[in-house]
């Protein structure tokens, strides 16, 4: 009896196969079958679409074409549907967005070839671009009310839209550009004063006020401009400042003055070095040396390994805080540090050094040499730091100003 099965089963697979072989494993059935499952979910676009994909390959099959018929209205009626409910509520983007889901659905259908009732493209397309005027209008009227109330950015990002959707609409693009450059706010870092008691390395301050203007000048941010070293001394020189200290006793007139948003003012308050003298472990080390019988058969070998190191390690902290030409409050304050260090290890032996292992040998290939100047690695931490402070005053500002 168990034998008359195991017959009985490989025949009827052989008879099932070609049955549901033509469904389930050609690319047409494949289609059909997403198709399916996409109009049981509900998702009649979907079904929509991979009918069509079915269809492009099998003109005459007959469950795409079946499926077609009763997905293109629902597809159809939902999104007609949707897109007035959002007119109602003069909510154009989202209508706009229903509208084109119907075109490329019809886009579809008809780029198939296939002989069906097409979507009454011409009706959607007119209703589309009623739409778009409507939401053209509806970003130019928030956009001047943000204007009217002085939020430049935001109105100049709604006459950006209106003119998404209508090119030149109305005097949107002059109403853009004048808003986008009354959002923009000029700020001015002051030279870093340095306060770490350690002048051998050099005027660390400048080179961190430099680097930090270069920095947040990179950033490439559509709202902030900000002003050189060298612009701001003229501008100083121009209205009769003569130092920074009249900008920190008064900066709400210094802004008016000098037409600036925000000042800048900072400090390094610490470049600290550490050394770590010369260090040196000794290892022994031994290894069992293979030799034949007759050659006096394996022994052992014995070495040692002297492992040195030493490590210099540099920190330089600053702090900045940002004084507001508005109201003349410090807005922010902040402190940051950075570090940069280098170490040299190396190796001597004694020994056999066949008794030395692959880590002990790359080491001892390994010569002592001069640990990078002090300079150097504070230049580098400087270099880190600088860009941190750019990342943190480009970020506030930002924020603060929109």
């Amino acid at each position: 009896m168990e034998r008359c099965k195991l017959v009985i089963l490989p025949m009827i697979l052989a008879v099932m196969i070609p049955l549901i072989g033509c469904a389930a494993f050609t690319q047409h059935g494949q289609a059909y079958k997403r198709a399916e499952n996409c109009y049981n979910a509900g998702d009649f676009d979907g079904a929509v679409m991979n009918s069509i994909d079915s269809l492009s390959l099998k003109p005459d099959y007959k469950k795409a074409s079946l499926l077609m018929k009763k997905a293109i209205p629902q597809a159809y009626e939902r999104h007609d549907s949707r897109a007035r409910e959002l007119e109602d509520k003069a909510e154009w983007d989202s209508a706009i967005m229903e509208y084109d889901t119907l075109l490329k659905i019809s886009k579809g259908i008809t780029e198939s070839g296939i002989a069906y009732p097409a979507i009454d493209t011409q009706r959607i397309m007119q209703k589309r671009e009623n739409a778009t005027q409507k939401a053209a209008e509806a970003h130019y009227s928030k956009g001047i009310r943000l204007m009217n109330s002085k939020s430049y950015n935001e109105s100049a990002k709604e006459f950006k839209r209106a003119q998404d959707f209508v090119p030149d609409y109305r005097d949107s693009e002059s109403l853009y550009k004048s808003c986008k450059e009354a959002a923009v706010r000029k700020v001015v870092i002051m030279t870093f004063e340095n306060a770490s008691g350690k002048p051998q390395f050099g005027d660390i301050e400048v080179k961190l006020t430099d680097q930090v203007i270069d920095a947040a000048i990179n950033s490439n941010s559509e709202l902030l401009v900000i002003v050189t070293r060298d612009q701001i001394g003229r501008l100083m020189k121009e209205k009769g400042l003569s130092n920074t200290d009249a900008i920190r006793n008064d900066p709400v007139q210094a802004g008016k003055l000098l037409d600036i948003h925000a000042f800048v003012f900072g400090e390094i308050n610490s470049a600290a070095v550490n050394h770590t003298p010369k260090t040196g472990n000794t290892y022994s080390r031994e290894a069992i040396i293979q030799r034949a019988e007759n050659e006096g058969g394996s022994y052992k070998v014995s070495g040692k390994c002297t492992v040195y190191d030493k490590k210099c390690d540099v920190t330089v902290s600053a702090k900045y805080e940002i004084l507001s030409a508005t109201s003349g409050a410090v807005v922010k304050t902040g402190a940051l540090k950075t570090s940069s260090s280098d170490e040299v290890s190396w190796a001597e032996s004694r020994g056999d050094d066949r008794a030395l292992n692959e880590g002990d040998k790359e080491l001892c290939s390994q010569k002592e040499r001069e640990l990078e100047p002090e300079e150097v690695l504070v230049g580098r931490a400087v270099d880190e730091l600088s860009n941190n402070i750019a990342k943190e005053l480009v970020t506030f500002f930002e924020d603060f100003f929109k």
